[in-house]
């Protein structure tokens, strides 16, 4: 039941109890109102058991935060965006907020879902708002349901003619109610997972015309949005009402998620001991401080890697100890599925990515130096200038145009961090190198290094090879590898790999160089490397 209301929601069905508002059209405009509406995405729906929710004593300092700014009727932006990494536990924070304001200050919610067909579009989000609007605010109701007996062809109109006749206007029509008691009435609108909505044309839409009625409207309601750092979002937010009118937080290591992902698993394993069949012969301690921090620090800060790991070692029908084993690598995971809820994760947001290929030996190039010992940071007189693993730096040594790894990796922001062209790309998950090399959880993503050290070591030939005026950009290419022979050393010895060392041509340089002085201090230095790859790669 909505406070103040006589509307009661069980599951997904809607019952309406007469008694406040005795009106033969109220009754059939709800009625048509109700029919548009998505009650699975309300934050109480019936629809899951297993709704996402801040662990206790986690994440105190982001929802005060939150809560801070919804109850502040001095503020000077009524929009905040929440956003961050897949996995950073966006839907969690959102959840416990509408949650917590329920019965004083949320108006309605609704929770994007790309996998549940109601919910992966834009079509019903207005009538779902106004429907809650309308109970949480009784106020409203009349309004509300005037429009809809006015033209119930309303739900096919465009996103700017529902916000203006279902929320616009009915709230405008009592404004003068709500600015004499301000703090008596609800004041807050959530919308979770944005960036699930399948129509990017329509992610941007929402905000646009969700931030016109909100500056239209006189009295003092707010919008809290969490979606992932995608480009059509974050472009959205740069729009000048936006900008004006809206504040944005990001979940980063600033909030210290690392201390409530220790303070988590060690609640859930001490809950493991107490419910787990096999709790009572578990040894105490256990597990060991050096695991979970192990565990704290693959997470990366992503609560998605903390929850599925402790759902498959949790389960009642296995060893915890021997599952524990499993996920961290020390025993063979045979059928068993430990990552599959975030494998699922990394797969779908790999599949929106259209040259898959290209960027997938980005990628190989990115993990390998973050998993390898084989890819040292570049010296510091070089990464003063250029950055190793930044934009310009993977472009360059792939041969692309500028500006074409921020196209790639236009769907990957929820994964990686981009800065600047000089900056150093950053991937937010460690867990990703582990899923891209293994084969049985990546599958169609699998990255072997073993071809990816392949490919970069016949990079590395090509641009020793090439014109000699891109010698100082060839030095800076092997100075960050530190050593050719252990790219080598790594890697397939692919036909065309071995081909291309038995082939090339020492004193070519030479003859290109006009100073051969300066082709011996520059260069000579790494032929040894080159040749010993002859007898590390060369395995035929």
């Amino acid at each position: 039941m909505f406070p103040n209301s006589q509307v009661a929601i069980t599951g997904g069905n809607i019952t309406y109890a007469p008694g406040g508002v005795h009106n033969h059209g109220f009754c059939n405009g709800f009625d048509v109102l109700s029919k548009h509406i998505v009650a699975s995405a309300f934050h109480n729906s019936g629809d899951s058991f297993e709704k996402p929710k801040c662990h206790p004593n986690t994440r105190v300092a982001i929802l005060k935060r939150i809560t801070d700014w919804v109850e502040d009727l001095e503020r000077e932006h009524p929009i905040l965006w929440l956003h961050g990494s897949a996995g950073a536990g966006k839907s969690a924070i959102l959840q416990t907020i509408a949650d917590m304001l329920y019965q004083r200050l949320l108006i309605g919610s609704f929770f994007f879902s790309r996998t549940a067909p109601a919910r992966n579009t834009h079509k019903h989000l207005i009538a779902t708002l106004a429907y809650q609007l309308a109970i949480s605010i009784p106020e409203t109701r009349p309004g509300v349901i005037q429009s809809v007996e006015n033209d119930p062809t309303i739900f096919e109109q465009s996103l700017e003619a529902q916000v203006q006749q279902l929320i616009v206007l009915p709230i405008q029509n009592i404004s003068d109610i709500l600015l004499a008691e301000p703090t008596r009435h609800p004041r807050l609108f959530v919308i979770d997972g944005l960036d699930e909505c399948q129509h990017l044309g329509a992610q941007y839409e929402v905000l646009r015309v969700l931030g016109a009625a909100i500056r239209a409207i006189p009295f003092q309601i707010t919008l809290l949005i969490a979606s992932r750092s995608e480009h059509c979002i974050r472009n959205a937010f740069r729009q000048k009402l936006l900008r004006q009118i809206s504040s944005s937080m990001l979940l980063d290591h600033s909030f210290n998620p690392d201390v409530d992902i220790a303070s988590y698993f060690q609640s859930q394993f001490d809950e493991l001991r107490q419910q787990h069949p096999m709790g009572a012969y578990l040894q105490n301690p256990w597990p060991s401080e050096q695991t979970i921090s192990t565990l704290v620090r693959k997470s990366s800060g992503q609560f998605i890697y903390a929850s599925t790991i402790m759902k498959f070692i949790s389960s009642i029908r296995h060893n915890p100890c021997e599952r524990l084993d499993i996920v961290c690598g020390l025993s063979p995971r045979k059928r068993d599925l430990p990552f599959a809820e975030l494998d699922l994760l990394y797969s779908s947001i790999l599949s929106n990515v259209e040259e898959i290929n290209v960027v997938l030996e980005i990628l190989g190039l990115l993990i390998s130096g973050i998993t390898g010992p084989f890819l040292p940071s570049m010296p510091a007189k070089f990464g003063a200038k250029l950055a190793f693993m930044s934009p310009r730096f993977i472009e360059a040594f792939f041969n692309l145009q500028p500006g074409d790894v921020s196209r790639l990796f236009v769907d990957l922001g929820s994964l990686l961090t981009i800065g600047s062209d000089a900056e150093r790309i950053e991937i937010q998950h460690a867990s990703l190198g582990d899923f891209l090399m293994d084969k049985s959880r990546s599958q169609e993503f699998f990255v072997d290094v073993g071809d990816a050290c392949a490919l970069m070591a016949k990079i590395c030939i090509g641009h020793i090879g090439s014109d000699i005026q891109h010698i100082f950009e060839v030095e800076a290419v092997l100075a960050s590898f530190g050593s050719m022979g252990s790219i080598f050393e790594h890697a397939n010895p692919t036909a065309e790999l071995c081909s291309l060392i038995l082939g090339f041509h020492i004193p070519s340089l030479t003859r290109r160089n006009h100073d051969p002085s300066h082709f011996h201090k520059k260069m000579w230095i790494y032929l040894p490397s080159l040749l010993y790859s002859i007898s590390s790669t060369v395995r035929i």
